[in-house]
């Protein structure tokens, strides 16, 4: 019976194994299909678009998101909703800017 019941488990592993071999399986990738992709992502972004992207946020642009947002909102991934955060601005500030 138990070795029944293991090669029917092993013949159900051997399957799904195929399964999944097929599901994350390519061939390839179409180049047409590449470069339109490419094309509508429009142009690559100028040297000085870079390093405007590259310059630390400032304080007023941190506490103007934070406080843009609608705080009862569904939380982020530390579980806290922007009330949070809002409410909690003068030593969040403090905390964050005195790293930097």
């Amino acid at each position: 019976m138990v070795l029944i019941l293991g090669f029917f488990i092993l013949r159900k592993l051997v399957s799904l194994l195929l399964i999944l071999g097929d599901l994350f399986h390519c061939d390839g990738c179409d180049p047409e299909a590449v470069n339109h992709i490419l094309d509508c992502l429009g142009p690559p972004l100028e040297d000085s678009e870079i390093d405007l992207l590259l310059q630390p946020f400032t304080f007023d642009e941190v506490q103007n998101a934070v406080f843009q947002l609608s705080g009862d909102k569904a939380p982020g991934l530390d579980g806290l909703n922007a009330y949070f955060y809002q409410r909690n601005w003068t030593l969040l500030a403090l905390i964050l800017f005195m790293q930097s």
